[in-house]
Order: C-alpha cells, then sequence, then structure tokens
C-alpha cells in the first residue's frame, strides 16, 4: 500500500523521525461548537470538489477515499467509531478524502476502496481543507439548507399536531408531542429526543417515520454556521439549570436537563434563561464610567427585560423574546465604553447643566458615539435580528407611534419606567417631564403605567434571588 511507499522515503531522511509511534487515548465525551464548524464546512468543502471533478472532467473521476461519517463525540456510537479510527490510523495512517483516477484506467469509473491494487493507481489524492474567503458561500448554502429543514419540520409537524397521529403520539409520549406542537421556525433547532422505533400498528409505525424524519431535519439544524449555544456548553447548561431549580419558578420537581426545562417551562421562558445566563458577567460589575454601583446596570436590564413582556401583556400581545433580548442589552453599550468614560464622566455631566441637553446627547456630543450607537453595532456583530438592533440604537429616539413591533419605543418606555422607578438610577437620565411628554406622545394613561411598574415590583422581588444566583 501506499503506506509502504512513504516509509521508504522516510527512511532515507537524514532526520530521526519516529515511525512506529502508537495513537491511543480514550475517546472525546464532547465536541465544542467549534469543531462541529469547521468538520461541517470542510466536508461542504470536499463536496463541491468532488463533485466539480466528476461532472466538469472527461478525463479523469474522483472517488471519496477517507473517512466520511457524519458523527461527533457524545454522538451514540461514537465511542465505537473512535476506537475504530484510532486502529485505522495506527494501521495504515490518514486516509486522503479524495483519490483521482484516469477514466483510460477504469472506463467503468468502478473501485473498491479496499482494494491496494486499485488505490496503487490513484493519479493522485487530494486532502480538502476549506478556506476563509469561501465562508460567505458557506454562510448562504448553509441558510437556504437550514431554511429548507425548517420547511420540512414545520410540515412535519403539521401531519402530526391536530390529526389523529397528534392523539396517538400525545397518548404514547406527551413529552414529545409537547416538544413538537410548542416548537416554532425558531426553536426547532432546539429540539432533542430519542425517537422511539413503534412498530405494533401501521398509524404506529407511520408515526415512528414522521418522528425520524422530524429528527433527521433538526440534526441539519444543528449544525450551525456559527458558534451557538447548545446543549453541549456546560458552564452555560450548568447555569441554566440552576435557574430554572431556582424558587423563581417553584417548580415541584427538579430539572436535570435542558430537554425537561422546555417541557416545563417552555420554549420563549428557556430561551430568556439562557440569554441571561450569557451575559450576566459583563453587566455585574461596577461601571465606573457611568458611576454606578456593582449589580447596578445588571438591575437595571433585568427590569427592563421584565418590563418588555410585562408591557406586551398590557397591551394584548402575545410575550416576545426579540424584545426581552433588546431590552435586556439596550445598555451593552455602556459596558464598552465604561473605560473611556471615567475621564469624560465629569464633562458629560458639565454639558447636561450647562446645554440642558440629556444624558446621552451630551454622551455624543463628549465621546462623538452615544452607548445607544455603539450596543447597535454590537447586535450587528453579532448578526442579531433588524429589530434587535433597532430597538436598542433607537432607544433614546424612539418612533412617533408605539406598538408591539416597534422595539425602540417600548425599550424606551422600559427604561424611562426603571429609572423612575429608581432602578438603575441616575439623576441625569430621568426625569419626571421626560416620562409624562413621552407618555402623551404614546398615548398611554397613567393607569397603565401605574400597572406596568407595580407588576413589576412583584415581578423584581421574584428575582431578587433569581439575579445573584448565577
Amino acid at each position: 500500500m501506499y503506506k509502504d511507499d512513504i516509509l521508504n522515503l522516510i527512511e532515507q531522511s537524514p532526520l530521526e523521525i519516529d515511525t512506529e509511534i502508537q495513537i491511543s487515548g480514550r475517546p472525546p465525551t464532547m465536541a465544542n461548537s467549534e469543531f462541529l464548524t469547521n468538520k461541517e464546512q470542510g466536508d461542504w468543502a470536499e463536496k463541491i470538489v468532488f463533485k466539480a471533478i466528476n461532472e466538469y472532467s472527461n478525463d479523469y473521476f474522483a472517488v471519496e477515499y477517507g473517512r466520511s461519517e457524519s458523527i461527533a463525540a457524545g454522538d451514540d456510537g461514537f465511542a465505537d467509531f473512535y476506537m475504530e479510527y484510532q486502529s485505522e490510523l495506527n494501521a495504515i495512517g490518514k486516509r486522503p478524502d479524495i483519490l483521482i483516477f484516469k477514466v483510460s484506467d477504469f472506463p467503468d469509473r468502478s473501485i473498491d476502496v479496499e482494494n491496494d491494487e486499485h488505490i496503487r493507481r490513484a493519479v493522485a489524492a487530494l486532502e480538502v481543507r476549506s478556506s476563509s474567503f469561501l465562508a460567505g458561500k458557506y454562510a448562504a448554502f448553509m441558510r437556504g439548507r437550514q431554511q429548507q429543514a425548517i420547511k420540512k419540520c414545520t410540515e412535519i409537524r403539521n401531519a402530526i399536531i391536530g390529526t389523529d397521529l397528534g392523539n396517538l403520539l400525545r397518548r404514547k409520549n406527551e413529552t414529545i408531542y409537547n416538544l413538537i406542537s410548542n416548537a416554532t421556525d425558531d426553536t426547532f433547532r432546539e429540539l432533542d429526543f430519542r425517537c422511539p422505533s413503534w412498530s405494533l400498528t401501521k398509524e404506529l409505525r407511520d408515526l415512528t417515520t414522521l418522528l425520524k424524519d422530524i429528527k433527521e431535519n433538526i440534526k441539519i439544524l444543528h449544525k450551525r454556521d456559527y458558534l451557538s449555544i447548545t446543549r453541549h456548553d456546560q458552564s452555560i447548561t450548568a447555569n441554566v439549570l440552576r435557574l430554572c431549580n431556582s424558587a423563581y419558578f417553584g417548580l415541584k420537581r427538579r430539572i436535570d436537563s435542558l430537554v425537561q426545562a422546555v417541557v416545563l417551562i417552555g420554549q420563549n421562558q428557556l430561551a430568556e434563561l439562557v440569554m441571561i445566563s450569557s451575559c450576566i458577567h459583563l453587566f455585574r460589575n461596577e461601571h465606573k464610567g457611568y458611576n454606578m454601583k456593582k449589580g447596578e446596570l445588571w438591575r437595571h436590564a433585568i427590569a427592563c427585560a421584565l418590563l418588555s413582556q410585562i408591557i406586551l401583556k398590557k397591551m394584548g400581545s402575545a410575550p416576545d423574546h426579540g424584545l426581552y433580548t433588546a431590552a435586556l442589552l439596550h445598555d451593552i453599550g455602556k459596558v464598552i465604553l465604561d473605560n473611556h468614560m471615567k475621564d469624560k464622566y465629569q464633562q458629560v455631566i458639565g454639558r447636561i447643566q450647562e446645554a440642558n441637553v440629556s444624558f446621552h446627547v451630551a454622551e455624543q456630543e463628549t465621546l462623538g458615539i452615544d452607548h445607544a450607537e455603539v450596543g447597535a453595532q454590537i447586535m450587528e456583530a453579532w448578526n442579531l435580528p433588524d429589530n434587535i438592533v433597532r430597538g436598542i440604537r433607537m432607544h433614546h429616539h424612539p418612533e412617533a407611534r408605539f406598538g408591539s413591533k416597534d422595539f425602540g419605543s417600548i425599550v424606551h418606555l422600559c427604561d424611562l419606567l426603571s429609572l423612575h422607578k429608581g432602578i438603575g438610577r441616575d439623576f441625569y437620565e430621568i426625569d419626571a417631564v421626560t416620562l409624562k411628554t413621552f407618555l402623551e406622545t404614546a398615548q398611554l394613561s397613567e393607569e397603565f403605567v401605574d400597572s406596568c411598574t407595580q407588576e413589576l415590583g412583584g415581578e423584581m422581588e421574584k428575582a431578587a434571588a433569581f439575579i445573584g444566583l448565577v
């Protein structure tokens, strides 16, 4: 085999190279998101090369030779695959991804990759790697594939829920039924369940096939083109589970997995917990540049996030996780600008007193940018949806209208009410006139505001231990 030829070449080298090294070790139990991303992008690049050669060359054809199993640490069967692959590496080394053969040598293009005589007749071996300049095309490819997978998940869900098969699934496994029935286009990717193998009746076999199909499409959604929070991110998962089991939710049973959390507290609530757990370290510190004590900015962020959902409920609208995110992160620009503000704070205050302008205006005049714009640019860099970006950018410049879809105006109101209640209060950021003027413009009554702030008080009391838990 080719390994013998390589060993002969190595023996001719003047360097001392140990060719008897044996690879050993226990299989890893977890694959991180970056590894999965790189593997997926590499597989994509390999398929492009393979397809190009076989479609456009009349003289040569390509054969896949490297290991092609779509399996990663943490998946069922990975341990056996890992040990088998390790043995192969020690026996023959790593196989190249693609072998190139002449059509004249194999007119029927039939190659037995286990036949050494066939392998020796390859004219080239390719090890394919993706490159950063392909990132844009790869991202477009991934988006298209995931949109197709989401569409397929929706079709399968509709074929189950609301039909006799849905009633059958509810009787057989209510947990899976709840996961699928509550899933949306944005949350299919978070589903995870063990697929049953029911076969007693035709209906059960049909149901099993549909569940396997939706599971396969969910696997596609798990292969993301950006790093993501998944059940494999241990520190975030641990924090989220601690929050789920806190007194804030008052659950009668203990949650020990994200799957249970989805069922017991719902997708939207779980997404909010993940967001809180991911960004708490950014907000809890003291922010001297803005004269804010330790934890003050965090309490303000939580209050605004809670208020955003309270306001929606009072308006008769459904909860909105995007709005929750915008309200929670609306002051993230302050975290970034904090060091710059340390030497400029008194200058900003002086400008407020001298020109009678608002804090964010004086901030912009002094620094050349304000925290709302910095926060919006961060959200854009993170590829968050436009409504979240706009909500953060416009939270000091609300639109004339006021409605559930206008994130900027709602976040602005959350900010005003929170500061008015003394949560994250800075004397120069809020006064009664500012709040009254906005309420008049938005045509909101004092009774509406009072009911929102009253409910916020109860929610903040419940969240007191919850906020300090992580």
